[in-house]
């Protein structure tokens, strides 16, 4: 639904709260925009769940990553669950969290 035409037509400054479905705004565009950095974003809901390692929103100081509550069903507090569990076994392993929250995402949040 919004690609990057309807993107474009955002005033600079602009901050999109996406927690609806990831396919209403086009992926690459979203990314391109807040790469440029001319738009802010705050997104509960990604285009492949999780959100991967290395996806460049990770890296955008412009952008709030938050899980995906998807209607807090039991297979929702299931999955949560067990993304706390591999990430606590990542950890013990020496490896960094999939879901890590770090200090400068924490500033951004407030």
């Amino acid at each position: 639904m919004l690609g990057s035409y309807e993107l474009s037509l955002m005033r600079d400054g602009s901050l999109l709260v996406k927690t609806a479905r990831a396919q209403i705004v086009g992926e690459y565009a979203l990314v391109g925009e807040l790469a440029r950095g001319r738009l802010r974003a705050a997104l509960n809901v990604y285009w492949e769940e999780p959100l991967a390692v290395d996806h460049p929103l990770r890296s955008l100081p412009n952008v709030i990553l938050t899980p995906h509550g998807g209607g807090l069903t039991h297979d929702r507090f299931v999955r949560q669950g067990e993304g706390i569990v591999e990430d606590v076994k990542r950890m013990l392993r020496g490896e960094r969290p999939q879901h890590e929250v770090t200090a400068s995402i924490l500033t951004r949040m407030t």
